[in-house]
């Protein structure tokens, strides 16, 4: 009798033993993982609502006008400094609103509010109402009307002139002019001079 409680006992043991073995088991490795499961199962289905949400913006008219708005902002505030985009620019300008530019002189890239500038030492000579159309040409190159944004170049600003006048009704203008530049740049080029326009 004695041998078959003990025969008993050990099986009940053995039982006991496989059973705790099981649930340790169970605690200890098949239970976290699914909460880890669980987890991840939420987290897929957040990154499935954030996707949907992403191609539906995507797929309306706001998400193009927004891309329009980015591309014209680029025009107006390019990653680079694009010196020789300048240059073109402003002769341009002279071009257009007929002053002669006897000098530029560039400067290294400083720290603007949300920007770079490359500072500019422009002098022009024409009559005054066309250096303040050539200013205009400038200043109107890049801004914002109801809201939107519009550039059909960079974006200029004009820090200070003086006028200094000279034969025939002809003004010399200095101007400090800064050219706008997203981001971290490499500098611009020392000095240059030409003469442009009539």
């Amino acid at each position: 009798m004695i041998d078959r409680i003990n025969g008993r006992l050990a099986l009940l043991l053995a039982v006991a033993g496989l059973l705790i073995f099981l649930l340790a088991g169970w605690f200890l490795l098949v239970s976290p993982q699914r909460s880890k499961a669980a987890a991840l199962s939420v987290q897929i289905d957040d990154a499935s609502g954030k996707l949907a949400s992403t191609q539906a913006f995507l797929r309306s008219p706001e998400a193009h006008q927004n891309v329009k708005n980015l591309v014209r902002l680029r025009v107006a505030v390019p990653d680079d400094v694009r010196m020789s985009g300048i240059l073109r620019q402003l002769a341009w300008a002279s071009r257009v609103s007929g002053v002669s530019i006897t000098s530029i002189t560039p400067s290294a890239p400083v720290a603007s509010s949300g920007a770079q500038a490359v500072p500019i030492a422009l002098l022009v000579t024409g009559h005054y109402f066309r250096i303040a159309k050539f200013m205009h040409l400038l200043r109107t190159r890049a801004e914002v009307k109801d809201g939107t944004v519009h550039a059909s170049g960079r974006l200029y600003g004009i820090d200070n002139i003086s006028y200094a006048s000279g034969d025939k009704g002809l003004i010399t203008a200095t101007l400090a002019l800064d050219a706008f530049v997203n981001g971290a740049v490499a500098p611009a080029p020392v000095s240059t001079s030409t003469t442009t326009g009539s």
